[in-house]
Formats: structure tokens, sequence, C-alpha cells
């Protein structure tokens, strides 16, 4: 499969070969190492301190295709180590074109063992209290460092709304993989989100397609990226590659759009976000 224009994958995370804890993502098509599988950029996120440095190894081999991106996911929001804020900042300087991310709030049972949103508890309210304390000193810092933060919602909407509104960013930012309600996405929207989707996202064995695919649909044509939410599940490039062109077909058939204008559009609002100075 080779197309015919450039794809850019706008969330992707370190395969394990390339020293990543894998098992972040949330892919089912996509793979982490191997280069660059023919992506004209990647964003590849963070999801704790024992990933920035080869992160930071990938982008200084290809600046030119990796867009590195630095934080704490909220899945581990509870093992950061005393002086992670500092560390933070000092890698960000080191790479001015660097990301904030992946960070966020997530209230599923994963991570609060309380049965999602609708659970309780003292440990869950604890959990989530962190994930809270974290997220809001990391948008602090892209909002003084003014860069684009990659933002992770898991049944959680309100509760992000609040945070970006107590921290409005500064710039534009991504909100990946959202699988919220149109009247959600037009709530984020005007707080500047940007929204990204992958294959997975349209997958045939996940709830409610209809509703996922009104979603991207609602999206206007400048806030939308795709991504593969690539961890590892496939060690070779050209496998990420395949999943990211699905990925730009299935958001592309939902929208009613001719593929080849709908790239090229989608690397237009990469440049935006994420190659502006």
């Amino acid at each position: 499969m080779n197309p015919r224009f450039s794809l850019c994958d706008a969330h992707r995370h370190l395969a394990p070969e390339e020293g990543g804890e894998g098992d972040a993502g949330g892919a089912s098509g996509g793979g982490g190492g191997n280069g660059g599988s023919g992506t004209a950029g990647e964003v590849v996120n963070a999801v704790s301190e024992a990933d920035w440095d080869a992160v930071a190894a990938l982008a200084a081999d290809a600046p030119e295709r990796v867009i590195p991106a630095f934080g704490i996911h909220p899945w581990r929001a509870g093992g950061t180590a005393a002086g992670w804020e500092r560390r933070l900042r000092e890698i960000l300087a080191r790479f001015p074109s660097a990301a904030v991310g992946e960070i966020g709030l997530d209230r599923s049972r994963r991570t609060t063992g309380a049965g999602g949103a609708g659970g309780g508890g003292d440990a869950a309210a604890a959990v989530f209290a962190r994930q809270r304390e974290v997220l809001r000193v990391q948008l602090a810092l892209a909002r003084e460092m003014n860069r684009v933060a990659v933002l992770h919602c898991v049944a959680a909407a309100g509760a992000l709304e609040s945070a970006l509104r107590e921290t409005p960013p500064a710039r534009p930012f991504l909100l990946h993989g959202f699988n919220g309600s149109v009247e959600q996405a037009r709530v984020f929207a005007k707080l500047g989100a940007r929204f990204s989707f992958s294959a997975d996202f349209f997958a045939g064995t996940r709830r409610n397609p209809a509703k996922r695919r009104a979603l991207v649909a609602s999206i206007a044509p400048d806030r939308l990226l795709v991504e593969t939410d690539a961890a590892g599940a496939f060690a070779a490039a050209e496998a990420r590659h395949a999943a990211l062109f699905a990925g730009y077909t299935a958001a592309a058939s939902a929208r009613g759009e001719p593929l080849e204008a709908f790239a090229a559009r989608v690397a237009e609002n990469f440049r935006a976000l994420f190659r502006h100075a």
C-alpha cells in the first residue's frame, strides 16, 4: 500500500523496542518501531518519566519527522517521583517544538477500580484527585511555555472541561481518540480543541459505530487529524503505516470526502498545530 500522498500520525507511543512501556496506546492495528514507516510527521508521546529519554532520542535522530511529547499519562499519575515537575520543564526546554503529552483524565475501571465514571469510594476518589493535580501542573506548564497539550479523556469530560477553563491553554490542544458526544466536542472546540481519531475508533466491534461516524463528521474541517495510537501492537513499520492509512480512509468515508483531498487538509492541520513556532 503506497498512497500518492503523505500521511501524518498525530498520536502514537513508543514501541517496546524503542524503550517504551508499550501498554498506554489503544492500537489494535498499529506498531511502534522501525523508523518513520513512511509518515511525513508523527507525534510520539511519553506516558511516564521512564519514557522521556527514549522519546527524546527519537526526536533527536529524526527532527524533521518526529515531534516529541513529554508528560505524565493519567494512568501513571500515581507513580511520579519527587521533582518530576522540574525535570519535565527541563526536557521541554531542550526541545522547543515538543508538546506536553500524553496528559489528561481517566475515570474508567482501569484507573479507579470503581466501575468507571459512576464508581465511588475513597480509593477511587483519591486516584482521580491525583490525576487532576498532575494534570493541573502540566496544563500550567504548557500554558507558561506556549506548548501544545495532547490530552486523553475517558469518562471525565466534565472534569476536563473544568480543568481547561481553570487553566486556559495558550495554544490549541489535541484531544486524541475522543469518544464523547457531538455536544461535548463542540464545547471542547470552543476551548481550542483539535481532534484525532484512529482506524480502531471506527472498528465494527466498537459500540455505536453510527454515533462515532456522526461525531467525526461533525468536527470542523480545520480541527481534524488522524492517529494510530500505536504502542507496539505490531513491530513492523509497514503495519503501522497500514493502520494509519486505514484511519485516513475511515475518517474520510465518515465525512463523505475524497481521500486524497482529505489527507491534504489533515496534513495542513498537522502542520498548523505542531509545526507552528
